[in-house]
């Protein structure tokens, strides 16, 4: 898992995010589901949290550090295969 201060241009446009304030972290990665038996010598996966945007949108530290494990979890679930629709749709977020 990375810790970065902002989303690198890449990653934005993976993402479809024009603006790097508005990305909080990114799952680099295969998702299991998408993994057959041909997965192999495949780059490990990755976490990235951006700090400078999880900081924008929270007031306090107690705030940052109530959302930097939620956005752990968000691309944690992406790993498992949940897009941010079924996330929205079960209530995630």
């Amino acid at each position: 898992m990375g810790a970065r201060g902002w989303p690198d241009p890449h990653t934005l446009r993976l993402a479809g995010v024009r603006s790097p304030a508005e990305l909080l972290g990114f799952y680099h990665g295969v998702p299991q589901t998408q993994r057959t038996t041909s997965y192999a010598l495949v780059p490990p996966d990755k976490i990235s949290i951006y700090q400078r945007p999880i900081e924008l949108q929270c007031r306090t530290a107690d705030q940052v550090r109530a959302m930097a494990p939620r956005v752990v979890r968000h691309e944690l679930a992406h790993h498992f295969g949940l897009s941010d629709d079924r996330l929205r749709e079960i209530g995630a977020y």
